[in-house]
């Protein structure tokens, strides 16, 4: 009867009977989501779930091998770029190689220019010395073109090699063992000297044909 009593006016056993009610009822919770968790991962191991299994490991195959293509679509992808970029930048370099010698072309054909006219002027005025130096950058300067190997001159490299050694000849004549040229050689030089300067000509067209190609 006081229990019962202390119970109803809110005593020590009514304190006592709430703690335990409390405790009971946290212990029923625990034990409900523990169930649930061992049900959640104990079901694919059931007989019973076997087809829903072997369902769900059809469609994770499947986004699996969704994965796979797209991966290897992006490699794929990357690699096509890559060989792109790699093609761009060979074309650039090639670009460039043409420009530096073409560049090139132009400054020894000038300067092959510059070196004719004088050994011209020097053979006119019997001026031996001055002529064979005058030659030998003429020479020299073709010989750089012949090398260059430049496509758009590539038709006059037989020309040059000729010019090339005539020059180297008719300067082994003008500092041989009697100096100069006789009064019927002038004439002829003079007139091989006119044909490399032609030749010099074509060639600067050809180079200035180039820059709109």
């Amino acid at each position: 009867m006081r229990l019962c009593r202390d119970v109803v006016k809110g005593g020590p056993s009514h304190h006592l009977l709430t703690v335990l009610t409390s405790t009971m009822a946290r212990s029923l919770f625990r034990r409900r989501v523990m169930w649930r968790e061992f049900v959640l991962l104990d079901w694919p191991f059931d007989a019973s779930s076997t087809l829903a299994v072997q369902g769900w490991s059809f469609w994770f195959s499947v986004i699996g091998i969704i994965t796979t293509v797209i991966g290897f679509y992006l490699t794929l992808v990357q690699l096509v770029r890559t060989k792109s970029a790699t093609l761009r930048v060979k074309e650039e370099l090639q670009n460039i190689q043409f420009v530096v010698s073409r560049f090139s072309g132009v400054e020894e054909t000038s300067r092959a220019e510059a070196a004719l006219a004088a050994a011209r002027k020097h053979v006119r005025n019997a001026e031996w010395v001055q002529a064979s130096e005058a030659l030998e950058v003429f020479s020299k300067s073709i010989h750089i073109l012949h090398e260059l190997k430049i496509d758009d001159i590539a038709s006059h490299d037989e020309a040059l090699s000729k010019a090339a050694l005539h020059a180297r000849k008719l300067c082994e004549r003008l500092e041989g063992p009697s100096p100069g040229l006789s009064d019927a050689e002038a004439p002829k030089t003079l007139t091989a000297l006119r044909d490399h300067d032609r030749l010099l000509t074509s060639i600067r067209v050809a180079l200035d044909r180039s820059n709109f190609k």
